[in-house]
């Protein structure tokens, strides 16, 4: 990560790009593409539905205290007359042992439907099967990604490239708070206010407790960082039982 200032960006030749005037593809230049990237994502996310808002210091959070992730190398733009107007991002994890090299990305609606997010991921694939190769001990890999039901179009590009649904997430929801059933905390336990030098102790033993889920990643300390760093963590709201 640098240390916010522009650098200048490494244009890359994307085989298969689309035919539009103007385009070109570029990596990440630091800070400064912060703000256009987050319009980016957050214009495809209010287009599908799926709302999950972004802002530009919650992104840097992000970027900064991913495991496994450089953002000048894993970051990919794409640019229609110095515009930006979809990334693609790259990331590694660990399930079942295999090493899994995921990619996903946003499309601006305003150029969705014109080949840019089939040429995009055909080029991360092509980058991660290098890494992958180059990497030594990888003894198994694939290529992964994902995409919320509410994104049909992102799903069928999936779909027509060769990839098949292993595993499905939820998210449920409840209208009021009205009529909470009664819970009782089991003999010994108790809830107690967070204190922020409490949260290190908390990531930890969420971690320990998620150790055996689905994609599970080792403990690093910037998962901590994450939490720590992010502006969507109140621990006001935060219930935990105490033993």
């Amino acid at each position: 990560m640098n240390d916010g200032h522009a650098v200048e960006a490494e244009e890359v030749p994307v085989v298969g790009a689309p035919a539009i005037a103007g385009l070109r593809f570029r990596r990440y230049a630091g800070a400064a593409d912060l703000t256009a990237i987050v319009e980016i994502m957050n214009a495809a996310e209010i287009a599908d539905g799926t709302f999950e808002i972004e802002s530009v210091e919650a992104l840097a959070n992000q970027l900064a205290n991913r495991d496994d992730f450089v953002p000048e190398r894993d970051i990919l733009l794409a640019e229609v007359h110095e515009r930006p107007v979809a990334i693609s991002q790259r990331l590694l994890s660990l399930r079942d042992g295999v090493r899994v090299y995921d990619s996903f990305g946003h499309v601006h609606p305003d150029f969705r439907r014109r080949g840019l997010g089939r040429a995009m991921l055909r080029q991360a694939e092509a980058e991660l099967r290098a890494r992958a190769e180059a990497e030594s001990g990888v003894a198994e890999a694939s290529l992964g990604s994902w995409a919320f039901e509410a994104s049909p179009g992102a799903s069928a590009l999936l779909e027509a490239e060769g990839y098949t649904v292993v595993r499905w997430f939820f998210e449920m929801e409840r209208t009021g708070l009205d009529d909470l059933p009664v819970a009782p905390l089991p003999e010994g336990l108790e809830l107690r206010p967070v204190r922020p030098d409490q949260v290190h102790q908390i990531v930890v033993a969420d971690w320990e407790a998620f150790q055996d889920h689905w994609g599970a990643r080792p403990f690093s300390e910037a998962q901590v960082r994450l939490v720590e760093g992010s502006p969507h963590t109140d621990i006001s709201m935060w219930q935990v039982a105490w033993a």
